[in-house]
């Protein structure tokens, strides 16, 4: 199983930058706070404006909103309230509130929770990671279920059986829900 230790101040930063964000006149509601990136990056071209399709699934049809190729980060939460995620251009990571299942055995090495946090890099691995913080902040952006986003290379879909997140590029992710978790 394969697993990162992740450090707190990256996405503790980023809710304090996204509060902030929150409470600035200038923000347009519904699209999501624009906040600096954890890493540094070059400077990017003008936003291309948002536009929405259909994503076909089994069970019914998924709105998919198309958010920026630029967008430094986008917080988020299931309707269940259940599942909060931050999601990065290349990256995601969620966190999982209340679970009836069993991560697999804490690695040696991790000093920080173990089970509740699931991420996909920017190479294309998926996995639980160890964390010392949490992707979760009660007043996010709720993913309707049914609905997709997509965060440069990054769609999260959030349906009533799980939400899903994987990379269009690679096509790795995971999905994850209050009974289980696949990684794929």
């Amino acid at each position: 199983m394969r697993h990162r230790k992740l450090a707190a101040i990256p996405l503790l930063l980023t809710a304090v930058a996204l509060a902030t964000a929150a409470c600035d006149s200038s923000s347009k509601a519904g699209t999501g706070a624009s906040l600096p990136s954890p890493a540094p990056s070059a400077p990017s071209a003008p936003s291309a404006p948002s536009s929405t399709s259909a994503l076909s699934t089994a069970s019914a049809a998924v709105i998919v909103t198309e958010t920026s190729q630029t967008k430094d980060v986008l917080m988020l939460r299931t309707p269940s309230g259940n599942i909060g995620c931050g999601i990065f251009a290349n990256s995601v990571r969620c966190t999982i509130m209340t679970k009836t299942w069993t991560p697999p055995a804490r690695p040696a090495d991790c000093d920080l929770d173990w089970g509740s946090n699931l991420d996909l890099d920017g190479d294309g691995d998926a996995g639980l990671v160890c964390a010392g913080d949490s992707a979760y902040m009660q007043d996010s952006k709720v993913l309707a279920y049914n609905h997709a986003i997509r965060v440069g290379a990054i769609v999260c879909t959030s349906t009533q059986a799980n939400l899903r997140c994987e990379s269009v590029t690679t096509k790795h992710g995971f999905t994850v829900s209050k009974e289980n978790y696949t990684i794929f």
